[in-house]
């Protein structure tokens, strides 16, 4: 998807102004929505995906995990629309500050998180990372330079 947004998104950019920002809510209106459904699809699904992949007693605390990985899987998807805001935007500045933040971030959450509580801390990390990620794109979105 945002490998046919970006360059429409550019060439707005530089010419319509108001075609960019309904092309722009468009596109993240579309992938939130279509990762939220496939991630609701795999929330309701999971039992039944894990004991497909393994039915062993042993792969029933995945059922947990793998709830939690569709939450940043839906996040993810929307930060790819961010990301080209940003570059469509010509601000990889801002796009670089805020992935190098959430990178640190998340090594920090990992390294706290992972001890006590496996991969569901990781898991959580990740969830973590992907909302700051997203609140570190929120002004940029708003902030005229694309109006």
């Amino acid at each position: 998807v945002t490998g046919v947004l970006l360059p429409r998104l550019s060439a707005l950019h530089d010419s319509d102004r108001s075609a960019f920002r309904r092309l722009f809510r468009q596109g993240m209106l579309g992938m939130a929505g279509v990762a939220g459904a496939a991630s609701a699809a795999v929330w309701v699904l999971a039992p039944w995906i894990i004991h497909v992949l393994d039915p062993s007693p042993e792969a029933l605390p995945s059922i947990d995990l793998l709830r939690v990985l569709v939450i940043s899987f839906v996040l993810n998807a929307v930060n790819q629309i961010g990301i080209t805001h940003l570059t469509a935007t010509h601000r990889q500045n801002r796009l670089a500050l805020v992935l190098a933040a959430a990178a640190v971030l998340n090594i920090g959450l990992n390294l706290i998180l992972i001890p006590e509580f496996s991969a569901t801390g990781a898991a959580w990390a990740t969830v973590v990372t992907q909302m700051v990620i997203l609140m570190g794109f929120l002004p940029a979105f708003g902030s005229g330079k694309d109006a």
